[in-house]
């Protein structure tokens, strides 16, 4: 009973992690028009980002495949009759570091841009661009029933 409840915890687990760390590449990538426009971006900015991105791309994508590579020899072990918890353990602590690490280098790459390209105001806009793709609905919802004042849920 607790191995099933241990795997349908790593499940859940695993699912969130990739739908966050999905949402933080997908922003990453997105240096298109609509992001250019919304920030009002000028060429030389949009420049300075594409190089910090490439570097930035060629780290997560290694770590990414990485993640890939111990989510399968987890599913492997999993499959097996006899399961070493031992061996989960440190299965799931390398899955959580490689996590950790894609974004660490995320958090570094937003920040670096941040700092070094945009201008004040810019800044601004940046941020809450982010907590648009980072946050649920229900969450900005309530976060804007606080900034006007409203605590009541």
């Amino acid at each position: 009973m607790k191995k099933r409840l241990l795997l349908w915890g790593l499940i859940f687990s695993v699912a969130v992690n990739i739908s966050l760390i999905t949402t933080i590449i997908v922003y990453s990538r997105r240096t298109q028009p609509s992001l250019v426009k919304e920030l009002n971006l000028s060429g030389s900015q949009v420049k300075k980002i594409h190089s910090f991105r490439e570097s930035y791309l060629n780290k997560v994508e290694k770590l990414q495949s990485e993640l890939q590579k111990e989510r399968t020899e987890l599913t492997e072990i999993l499959m097996k009759k006899e399961i070493n918890p031992l061996i989960i353990d440190t299965k799931l602590q390398r899955i959580a570091f490689l996590q950790t690490q894609i974004q660490r280098e995320t958090i570094r790459h937003l920040s670096r841009i941040e700092r070094e390209v945009l201008t004040p105001q810019q800044r601004q806009k940046f941020f809450i661009i982010i907590r648009k793709q980072l946050l649920p609905e229900r969450m900005r919802v309530e976060e804007k029933r606080w900034i006007k004042g409203n605590f009541s849920p």
